[in-house]
């Protein structure tokens, strides 16, 4: 089911996360080899819950779940998995995660073998939010995503940028876009104003003649909703 509106009166228009960490979000990977970069890529950046499995949506992966969560402390689990440009698994890093309804086991958690995992626990119905759907982001440091069209092993004129990353939030309204007074940024960059992505290439090995970005890491980050109804 994807998941549509949701306010939560608790996040205000005012309400800015401020950390260093990051996220977005394409699609799976496999584990192949050791010869990756064990820089997180924007394409393999995947959150998902332990209720139902990710479904993704838009240039960020929107994992939707479902389950009948109005009763205090009910727990789920939140996982993520994270692989490289070279489709490998990555080792280390810091995974942050912030939430507009709920409680979370931990604000962060580092990879291993490319995943690492934290518990969301249910507050009850008079805490829960207007349309039933809890909005979870998890980011981190890594770098945007392409298609190696001529197996250079850098990004060049030849390439198809697969990504364009702007700043991680917490989607209130669902809709795939940041919406001032609406969701809730996390401001990476500590300026206090969402910024968009940049249409260019943000990551190393880049040779392409107009699309290299000075900027190499930047945030990436994935987007969780969670239907609290099963019912429906």
């Amino acid at each position: 089911m994807r998941m549509q509106s949701i306010i939560k009166t608790s996040c205000g228009a005012a309400l800015v996360v401020i950390l260093v960490g990051c996220g977005d979000t394409e699609g799976g990977f496999t584990s192949s080899g050791s010869t990756g970069t064990n820089i997180p890529s924007a394409a393999h950046f995947s959150l998902a819950s332990s209720e139902a499995p990710a479904a993704e949506v838009f240039t960020g992966t929107l994992a939707d779940s479902s389950t009948w969560v109005w009763e205090v402390d009910h727990e789920v689990d939140i996982s993520i998995t994270v692989g490289d440009n070279k489709n490998i698994k990555v080792n280390g890093g810091t995974v942050h995660f912030a939430v507009d309804y709920g409680l979370l086991s931990a604000a962060n958690c580092t990879l291993d073998n490319g995943s690492c995992s934290i518990k969301w626990y249910s507050e009850g119905f008079s805490q829960a939010p207007l349309d039933n759907y809890a909005t979870i982001t998890a980011w981190m440091i890594g770098e945007e995503s392409y298609y190696d069209i001529n197996d250079s092993g850098n990004f060049d004129d030849g390439d198809i940028q697969s990504t364009d990353t702007a700043e991680p939030f917490l989607d209130i309204n669902h809709n795939g876009t940041f919406d001032t007074g609406i969701d809730v940024l996390i401001d990476i960059d500590n300026n206090s104003t969402f910024t968009p992505a940049d249409g260019l290439f943000n990551g190393q090995n880049c040779t392409h003649s107009t699309l290299c970005s000075p900027t190499t890491r930047i945030p990436i980050y994935d987007i969780l909703y969670m239907n609290m109804d099963a019912r429906t």
